[in-house]
């Protein structure tokens, strides 16, 4: 499963990372983490080529927020999970009309991320029985 993980805090994106390491450990997932610093370049991969399964973006960014990134991102990848993370409770409607997988206040914590790879998997499931 590859994630994309868009955050313009460096520290903070160790510990997202490291978050997600141990909750993919802890559910035997197979994941691949791919950072980005900003939306313009997560989009710029996409537009690449890149495929990702899961992209969790922080909100309040430099330059583009996190949720006009996943607005463009859903144009280019109508299928892609999303998840959202964030210092504020004010974007959760915008996150969840996106149909977003998870939406984490922070200081974010390791269980956040067990539900958001626990998630996953069910809606995983879901799509492929409707499909």
């Amino acid at each position: 499963m590859l994630i994309f993980i868009c955050d313009d805090d460096r520290q903070e994106m160790n510990r997202i990372q490291e978050y997600l390491a141990k909750a993919a450990l802890d559910l035997s997932s197979d994941i691949k983490i791919v950072p980005y610093f900003s939306g313009e370049a997560l989009l710029k991969a996409v537009e690449g080529g890149a495929k990702p399964d899961l992209a969790v973006f922080d909100i309040f960014m430099d330059g583009m927020n996190g949720i006009e990134a996943a607005h463009r991102l859903r144009v280019l990848l109508p299928d892609v999970f999303l998840a959202f993370l964030t210092s504020s409770r004010d974007f959760a409607v915008d996150a969840f009309e996106m149909d977003a997988l998870h939406y984490m206040v922070k200081l974010v914590t390791a269980d956040m991320f067990h539900t958001l790879l626990t998630r996953l998997p069910a809606r995983l499931m879901l799509d492929s029985a409707e499909g």
